[in-house]
């Protein structure tokens, strides 16, 4: 497959772009989230939609500045981990990450800086324009960045010549299915993500103090998000994994623990898949699952022996596969459990016990962490290759030492550790103190 080198390097694009997709789904949901708070305060004109606005705001503004943070390095790396890649495609990556860069400058310079600074020198209606116009250009940008996974996992509208791809067709680049897919999923998981987030923020702070009542609209606004998050996700997760099974069959076998072609397919709930002995070690297995795996022409089902010296690291995507399913689950049954418990209730967030509470905390964590999962999949189920079918990591890959990319590895490390530390260090400040109005006196500072 890959030398130590390679791996390490892959591992370190791994680190930063996991940390942009994190940062990402919170400030892409939560963008649409400070949307409707607005558009509420507006025609109910009650003051809880002002007060979760200025708090979630806040929250908003800390994700922004890791986005920030987390892009540049992602950008960097295409060219000092993977130059090749600009030289065999860079008719496909380069317009996409400059419309990406370009869409983000504008945004970020103008919309959201009004956004963020300019409340107080705005109508309130010019003010909702700019929340709106800030949201949308977080998205169109999330949606330029799955066209381009989407491309590396299925290269349609484009043509090799030569040892390059050359665009054919535009529109037929951009109408991607795989894009799609994942601007779905995408859109889903920054539903549970945010969702998970606010329920956590808000369950930490009826532990330190009776919440009020822009908390808790915070919290209501966060449950009907997580769930509707949730259904998408499972839907989703589920569809994609069918619908894709034809384009990317090795990593369809890999999710599957399929070996053998023409075998009986079935459902491998849990296993160790030995790539050795091409076998699943303690397998739990239930009939079914053909719709996931590919066949070819002749209509024989696709296993990983098809694929042997360019099949995927299968017990990476096959756990990887496992564990965003469970925390997926996990959390539905933590919104269910406290949808439940609030309408037990009557609404009364300090009437439930707080063990429950203390429980639903941790899912401020857990959308992350499944969309960490889920990216080791995507990302896992390509190798070895960069573009599906023709360009391998090696062949992209600039050739580092071990002690280079070790190290530039274990830096990144810090840096995010140091980062994503400060934004959760930041986010117990504003959620035990709360937003503290600042009061200006002439002549003062």
């Amino acid at each position: 497959m890959t030398n130590l080198p390679t791996w390490l390097a892959q591992l370190q694009f791994f680190t930063g772009l996991g940390f942009l997709l994190v940062f990402l789904l919170i400030e892409l949901a939560l963008a649409w989230v400070l949307f409707a708070f607005k558009l509420a305060s507006h025609f109910a004109g009650r003051p809880e939609w002002v007060a979760a606005y200025r708090f979630w705001v806040r929250v908003f503004a800390l994700s922004s500045v890791l986005v920030l943070a987390g892009i540049v390095p992602v950008i960097l790396q295409f060219g000092s981990q993977w130059p090749g890649l600009m030289d065999k495609a860079d008719v496909v990556v380069g317009p996409l990450l400059l419309l990406m860069m370009v869409i983000g400058v504008i945004f970020r310079s103008c919309f959201l800086g009004a956004m963020l600074f300019g409340q107080n020198k705005l109508s309130p209606w010019v003010h909702t324009c700019m929340v709106l116009m800030t949201a949308l250009g977080i998205t169109v940008t999330a949606w330029l960045g799955c066209v381009l996974l989407g491309w590396f996992l299925h290269p349609v509208g484009g043509e090799w010549v030569n040892g390059r791809y050359l665009v054919q067709s535009w529109p037929t680049l951009l109408r991607n299915t795989q894009a799609a897919w994942l601007f779905g999923l995408l859109l889903a998981m920054a539903a549970l993500t945010a969702g998970g987030l606010m329920l956590g923020v808000v369950a930490r702070q009826s532990l330190r103090h009776p919440v009020q009542i822009g908390e808790l609209t915070g919290l209501r606004t966060g449950l009907v998000l997580g769930t509707a998050g949730w259904l998408l996700a499972v839907g989703l997760l589920a569809g994609y994994a069918m619908a894709s099974a034809s384009q990317l069959p090795a990593r369809a076998a890999a999710i599957m623990g399929y070996w053998k072609n023409n075998t009986p397919a079935e459902w491998v709930v849990f296993a160790w898949p030995d790539a050795n002995t091409q076998d699943n070690h303690a397998a739990w297995r239930v009939k079914g699952g053909e719709d996931w795996l590919a066949r070819d022409e002749k209509g024989v089902l696709v296993g990983l022996e098809r694929h042997s010296g360019m099949a995927p690291p299968v017990a990476l995507v096959f756990w990887s596969a496992r564990l965003t399913l469970l925390i997926v689950l996990v959390m539905g049954a933590l919104i269910s459990l406290a949808w439940w418990q609030l309408y037990k209730r009557k609404a009364d967030l300090q009437a439930v016990p707080v063990r429950w509470r203390r429980t639903w905390a941790y899912a401020a964590y857990l959308g992350g962490t499944a969309a960490l999962t889920g990216l080791a999949c995507l990302l896992a189920g390509q190798m070895p290759y960069a573009v599906q079918g023709k360009v391998t990591l090696t062949e992209v890959a600039v050739p580092h030492s071990l002690f280079e990319v070790g190290f530039g590895l274990l830096l990144y490390c810090l840096v995010y550790g140091v980062l994503a530390a400060g934004f959760v260090r930041l986010l117990r400040h504003i959620a035990f103190y709360g937003v503290v109005p600042v009061t200006r006196h002439r002549g003062r500072a």
